[in-house]
């Protein structure tokens, strides 16, 4: 082959690459537990469509005996595996109403969310840089997890967010709850 049928080769292979490229896509979750909030946000983004799928928390089952004393051993362990196992087996008995919502073309709402998750691992260090110093007695914690492009979830925790304490996770938060009871045709969160 000579240079020029090289050249015109691998210019082609450049743009097939760059055009089978998969567009972003990737999946955000908001968990909430606690008294005050009780429910999960599921914001699912393909190249083709997104929506949110809310599940609000209707009732707990009852453990297992089996269950039972995996939790207790569980508990004392108190390591940060033991804590997502914990978390893991309690989810698994509990019982949800769900709604689904498709978003517009159009919706700025989606901007803001493709911008929490382009600064997604920014959010995550100055977390852990400069954990919250609060003390609350009561409240709610909210756990966000995001898998791009089919990958592990990467966690993020805050115990009851406020536009003081973490702004952007409370923006987000706000924006997506608002979103949700507005359009929504039969909301399950109030």
């Amino acid at each position: 082959m000579n240079k020029n049928g090289l050249l015109l080769y691998l210019i082609i292979l450049t743009f097939i690459g760059g055009y089978s490229q998969e567009k972003e896509s990737y999946d955000l979750k908001v968990s909430y537990s606690g008294m005050i909030k009780n429910y999960k946000i599921d914001y699912h983004k393909t190249d083709k469509k997104i929506f949110l799928v809310v599940n609000k928390e209707k009732s707990t089952r009852k453990f297992t005996k089996e269950d039972r004393l995996k939790l207790m051993r569980l508990i004392e362990v108190k390591t940060s595996d033991s804590k997502k196992e914990i978390a893991k087996i309690v989810e698994n008995y509990k019982e949800y109403k769900s709604d689904t919502l498709a978003f517009e073309h159009g919706d700025l709402i989606k901007e803001k969310i493709d911008k929490f998750v382009e600064n997604w691992d920014d959010i995550k260090q100055n977390l852990e840089i400069n954990p919250d110093q609060r003390i609350i007695l009561d409240g709610y914690m909210v756990k966000l997890s995001l898998e791009k492009y089919h990958q592990n979830y990467e966690d993020i925790y805050a115990h009851t967010p406020t536009l003081k304490s973490h702004p952007r996770i409370f923006e987000l938060l706000s924006d997506l709850e608002n979103y949700y009871k507005k359009w929504a045709e039969n909301p399950v969160i109030d």
